[in-house]
């Protein structure tokens, strides 16, 4: 009973702000149309880096941008293979550029030699193109993560490997690190990767942390959303702001940190860095996807899905997608993956499903340096050290008021 008086608040609470949804769709527009300089312009060009930008078109018809940067900022060309970085929910390309290059991995490595490529997921700010539809059709939202499995990942994936004839080395940050996994364990793109690196690796989403990503999913918010008939999952736009308020308002839920209400604990975001990653984060996904993650969430499970027909929605028990577990014992044992994870939950979950999952040595909790074959990871000039417990990557690095505390990068190995 308490549930159905919980969805029918939070039902009502959306049907008084779906009405504006339209008007604050069309502001955000008018503001994106005013800056449309592209990444490689705005964000790379400016820290004195070459940048070159690039389409490309998934099999279902959504146009996505990606950005390479060739050279460091010595002006030398590339002398390492090509390095693909994918950006987690609610971001895009830009989290990996939002620090001062020396804190930042997509320079960072581009000045280490690597022939850097920058992924920006469908509904992205820079990614919103389509062969038929806008971004007005709600057709246009129609997807999950299943979607970026099975096209957006293939295609950006192809595109670096074909432009450049070589295999790729793979840096995921959150979704992006799901997305990769479900991939691999369905045998996809594998003969394409030099190695995997997982920042933030989500495999299964129990143990998730955010108090945001929690209630969201208690209170069924993105099942009513799209239950509305509201497809696009936009943290910006004022029907969604107000419903996270509500949120806020909750017991336990102490918003007035945003970027810990996001993400959860978290010991290493410089605040100094706040407003500018305000400034271009979060953006914009499916209302689809957000569904899939929070019943991800309430299952517990690290799961794709079933063929979705959205006609039939169950609100008996919300749910909308049939969840099977990822099938992680078929990962090749021989590709070169590491997982940065940083919490004893997730060693928990690691010992659980240990009979089913071949990357014994391959995961590094508490430890943020660490070799294995293909990939060896280290913190910069500063040495090695231990994370304290608890910590968390964000931003595809890690942010931290002491530079001694590092950044991550990748150096892969001939």
């Amino acid at each position: 009973m308490a549930l159905i008086r919980k969805l029918i608040t939070t039902i009502l609470i959306v049907i008084f702000f779906v009405s504006i949804v339209s008007a604050a769709r069309n502001r955000l527009q008018i503001l994106s149309d005013q800056n449309e300089d592209g990444i490689c312009i705005s964000m790379v060009e400016t820290q004195g880096y070459g940048c070159e930008e690039h389409k490309v078109t998934t099999e279902d018809g959504y146009i996505l941008s990606l950005q390479r940067i060739p050279k460091g900022i010595s002006g030398k060309a590339a002398t390492k293979p090509p390095v693909l970085l994918q950006h987690g929910l609610l971001m895009d390309g830009i989290t990996w550029l939002l620090n001062p290059p020396d804190q930042s991995l997509a320079f960072i490595l581009a000045d280490e030699g690597y022939d850097v490529w920058i992924a920006n997921t469908r509904g992205t700010k820079y990614s919103q193109g389509h062969t038929s539809l806008s971004p007005q059709d709600p057709a246009y939202w129609e997807w999950s993560w299943d979607e970026l499995v099975d096209f957006d990942l293939p295609a950006t994936l192809k595109y670096v490997h074909d432009q450049t004839g070589q295999k790729l080395h793979y840096v995921g940050h959150s979704l992006g690190t799901l997305i990769a996994l479900a991939a691999i364990s369905q045998n996809k793109l594998v003969d394409m990767l030099r190695s995997a690196a997982l920042l933030s690796p989500i495999a299964y989403l129990g143990q998730v942390r955010s108090p945001l990503a929690k209630s969201a999913s208690k209170d069924f918010i993105a099942e009513g959303l799209y239950w509305l008939g509201i497809h696009e999952f936009d943290p910006r736009g004022d029907a969604v702001v107000k419903l996270l308020q509500k949120i806020c308002q909750d017991p336990g839920n102490n918003c007035s940190d945003l970027m810990s209400s996001f993400t959860g604990p978290n010991c290493c975001v410089n605040s100094s860095r706040t407003d500018i990653f305000l400034e271009h984060e979060p953006q914009a996904t499916a209302t689809k996807n957000m569904v899939h993650i929070a019943q991800s969430i309430q299952a517990n499970a690290g799961a794709q899905t079933s063929p979705f027909n959205a006609a039939t929605v169950n609100w008996r028990d919300m749910n909308m997608f049939q969840l099977s577990l990822m099938k992680m014992d078929l990962i090749r044992a021989q590709l070169g993956m590491i997982g940065l994870c940083g919490n004893r939950k997730c060693e928990a979950v690691r010992a659980k499903e240990e009979p089913q999952v071949r990357l014994r040595d391959t995961w590094a909790q508490t430890t943020c340096a660490m070799e294995i074959p293909h990939l060896r990871w280290s913190q910069n000039q500063f040495g090695r050290r231990r994370c304290a417990e608890g910590s968390h990557v964000w931003l595809g690095s890690r942010i931290c008021d002491d530079r001694r505390c590092g950044q991550v990068i990748a150096k892969a190995e001939s």
